[in-house]
């Protein structure tokens, strides 16, 4: 049985391997299949000259999503046409259809915001609430087997980090610098 700790400690570990070693998304989403992965799940890159990719990670299977309209956006589930069919929504049925609301929600908005994108914008959307399949930042009380744990805004071109370590609406972002 592998433990969450361990999913979670391999997938910090790539991360940080992929910020000191690698200045652009291509050489990442070369690197990420070399790499130990646990399960399902997909990694965000983004690179400081402002190209962005999601590397969806199936059991078997990998691929890459480029932007559409001018940005990417993940939740939970697969998207890229090679990966779609090995991804199994898990979730009880009063939460089916979760990642796709939260992604729809997210996507909504950065349409509506038309490259309008700050600091302050991102933190309101990730603290954004809405009904039990589109909120973004999800709470225990209101469904227990939900619940957002942390969020990361990440500023590649000044190789830093806004993070809220908990429920966004209810947590302060710290601002970490990743690079002098």
């Amino acid at each position: 049985m592998i433990s969450f700790g361990l999913f979670l400690k391999t997938a910090v570990m790539n991360c940080l391997d992929i910020l000191q070693n690698f200045s652009t998304v291509n050489e990442a989403i070369n690197y990420l299949p070399t790499r130990p992965h646990f399960g399902d799940g997909s990694v965000t890159v983004l690179d400081a000259k402002g190209d962005m990719a999601v590397f969806e990670i199936a059991h078997s299977v990998q691929a890459v999503r480029r932007p559409d309209k001018g940005f990417v956006a993940s939740t939970n589930h697969f998207s890229a046409p090679e990966t779609i069919p090995f991804w199994v929504d898990r979730e009880p049925d009063h939460l089916k259809g979760n990642s796709q609301g939260r992604r729809r929600m997210i996507e909504a908005a950065l349409r509506s915001a038309q490259g309008q994108v700050d600091i302050p914008w991102s933190q309101s959307l990730m603290s954004t609430h809405g009904d039990r399949l589109s909120a973004v930042c999800r709470h225990a009380e209101v469904d227990p087997l939900s619940v957002t744990v942390s969020c990361v805004i990440l500023l590649p071109q000044q190789a830093s980090m806004y993070v809220a370590n908990g429920l966004p609406c209810r947590t302060l972002f710290e601002f970490i610098r990743l690079a002098e």
